[in-house]
């Protein structure tokens, strides 16, 4: 489940960043790929969750747990540093509770092991 910020978090933070895109700002610099010390003067527009949504799991507490920022940076931070982790948090709780893909190759493809010869014969790989 998706946890947004309320709209009274949403006026706070927007009043905290003063309109300006705060990626950068703190420790924040590696998460949305921007070197050490440099700062965004771009026009915020969205609300980012500094630890993604779906690794906490838990509901907004307060304004520190969020960010705004501008489009190009929120963009930026999901694809590259939030999504990655996600994806390996996914994997590793269907692991855990045995969910595996649905694997099923194509027959006589490379991936099932199968060969089939021209003459009809089959054999394993």
């Amino acid at each position: 489940m998706r946890h947004n910020f309320t709209v009274k978090q949403q006026r706070q933070m927007a009043a905290r960043s003063g309109g300006v895109c705060e990626a950068g700002k703190g420790e924040t610099e590696a998460m949305y790929g921007m070197e050490d010390g440099e700062t965004c003067d771009e026009p915020a527009t969205e609300f980012d969750h500094v630890v993604a949504d779906a690794l906490k799991r838990t509901k907004i507490m307060s304004i520190d747990e969020g960010l705004h920022v501008c489009g190009f940076h929120h963009n930026n931070k999901t694809q590259d540093h939030d999504m990655p982790k996600i994806r390996k948090v996914n994997r590793i709780v269907d692991k855990s509770q045995g969910i595996r893909p649905n694997y099923r190759p194509i027959p006589g493809s490379k991936a099932s092991g199968i060969r089939k010869r021209m003459n009809g014969q089959i054999e394993w790989r």
